[in-house]
């Protein structure tokens, strides 16, 4: 991390891909900023077969199904 002179700062990445957390503080309040390099792209799931899903919520209820919806004509 540099100070540019105008209160900011720039973050230069020593590798090419990964995560870390840098810890600032000022005026004697401390903060953790995840900063991410890089990106990449994995399938967690194609959502053509949820039978296998379930839904919990302490307030709520609901359902997990990979039927798709019925699309009204004229309706967005």
């Amino acid at each position: 991390m540099t100070p540019t002179g105008d209160g900011a700062f720039t973050v230069t990445a020593k590798a090419a891909e990964g995560e870390h957390v840098v810890t600032v503080t000022a005026g004697g309040v401390r903060t953790e900023l995840v900063v991410g390099i890089g990106t990449s792209q994995d399938v967690v799931d194609t959502f053509d077969d949820t039978s296998n899903w379930d839904f919990w919520s302490l307030r709520a209820t609901g359902t997990a199904s990979s039927t798709p919806p019925t699309v009204t004509p004229g309706t967005g």
